[in-house]
């Protein structure tokens, strides 16, 4: 029995890359406009997206719908969402939104770097890549997504500032993991070939 490759997790993985550039245009309005409408587009689109970013893999975990094209669209869904959002709120200016740190853009950028790249050299050494989200990754996941969605939602400026340190720890954390994970992948495959 063949398996189904496009499957509801796969669909609300796509469903959530779609979503990205509407986020995106919605905010740019909002910032050329000021129009307060797209704000709130924005942030509702933004929190669906989120939100989505959990069940879809629950709904594979649940319905056992892994497939290997999940593992692929569900970072590509999250990434996506999260890089354009994080740029796009660290180069805003108040009134219209009190701008996200560059400190904690930078090191979320660091962190994304380290994966991307990571994984590229791993797969290019070995022809396999494996990457398995520790707690603290999916921790680190849920206050980056808090803290964008925070900062869309005009919140209190000083308790942005709090998500935004806490935000900047658990990426720091979770990048060491990332990086740690990813050279004991190498070592053991090297070790394997040997």
């Amino acid at each position: 029995m063949a398996t189904k490759i496009i499957t509801i997790a796969n669909q609300i993985s796509i469903a959530r890359i779609l979503m990205v550039p509407c986020v995106v245009m919605a905010l740019l309005h909002y910032l050329k406009t000021g129009d307060d409408s797209s704000r709130r587009v924005a942030l509702v689109l933004f929190g669906i997206a989120a939100l989505s970013d959990g069940i879809d893999g629950w709904v594979a975990r649940r319905f056992n719908q892994t497939t290997k094209l999940g593992a692929l669209l569900d970072p590509i869904g999250d990434k996506a969402l999260t890089i354009t959002t994080f740029v796009i709120l660290s180069l805003a200016q108040p009134p219209q939104f009190h701008p996200i740190p560059l400190w904690c853009v930078t090191m979320f950028l660091c962190r994304e770097t380290i994966i991307i790249v990571g994984m590229s050299l791993v797969y290019y050494l070995h022809h396999h890549a494996t990457i398995r989200p520790r707690a603290a990754a999916k921790i680190t996941t849920f206050f980056q997504m808090g803290l964008l969605f925070w900062t869309l939602s005009l919140g209190n400026q000083q308790v942005q500032q709090i998500l935004a340190i806490i935000t900047t720890a658990l990426t720091f954390i979770s990048a060491i993991q990332y990086y740690s994970d990813g050279m004991k992948q190498i070592n053991r495959d090297s070790e394997s070939n040997d």
